[in-house]
């Protein structure tokens, strides 16, 4: 066991994605994120040439020369001061910078590859954000709001072409939301006979399993 980060309050739900794992943290109103992989960002001395040669053109990047030292320093140079200027430290729990306010942030599922839902249990909704990495950190952002009045999105995970949402109000259930068109689709009600109160959710290609 290994610790990755500390100093979090109410850690409600982590995920890892592409050498990354990302931690709701509650308390502090904020999605964070831990690299866990060095591969996660530029690695300018591990870049062939013609690589280094187009990142630094893409960044706009000033170096002495289109020799591979002088733009793998370029680029490195580069890369500290992006990741000083976001306040990124690359051992700690740094905030997933969002377009969007997330107030309370409770729940995370992966959706595919570079693209992740937040649950937010302030606004009672859902949002999906596309992760974008610039090389040298990490920032978010919303394409969409999915909202589920009065809801507690305690628990998700995507089912086919739908995510299933554990709502754990008191008024809460668990939902069924249509990806393409956002509707949403009562599978089971809190507070009854089959379900007291949905709280965490997970799926496989056939089969949605909740605890309760």
């Amino acid at each position: 066991m290994e610790v990755i980060a500390k100093g979090m309050s109410d850690p409600l739900s982590v995920i890892f994605l592409e050498g990354v794992a990302y931690v709701v943290d509650s308390g502090n109103s904020r999605v964070g994120y831990v690299v866990l992989s060095k591969s996660v960002f530029l690695e300018p001395n591990k870049m062939k040439v013609d690589d280094l040669c187009k990142a630094v053109e893409r960044r706009g990047i000033v170096c002495s020369a289109r020799m591979k030292k002088p733009m793998a320093d370029a680029l490195k140079k580069w890369i500290v001061s992006q990741q000083k200027a976001e306040g990124m430290k690359a051992d700690e729990l740094n905030t997933l910078k969002l377009n969007e306010t997330m107030s309370c942030p409770v729940s995370l599922t992966v959706a595919g590859d570079e693209v992740i839902f937040v649950g937010d249990a302030h606004t009672h909704s859902v949002h999906q954000v596309a992760l974008e990495n610039n090389g040298a950190f990490l920032r978010g952002q919303a394409l969409c709001t999915i909202a589920i009045p009065e809801s507690l999105p305690y628990s998700m995970s995507v089912f086919k072409s739908s995510l299933i949402v554990a709502d754990a109000s008191s008024r809460g259930d668990l939902w069924k939301i249509n990806l393409q068109t956002q509707q949403r689709e009562l599978l089971l009600a809190n507070g009854t006979s089959t379900l007291q109160c949905a709280h965490g959710v997970a799926t496989n290609e056939e089969k949605v399993y909740f605890t309760d």
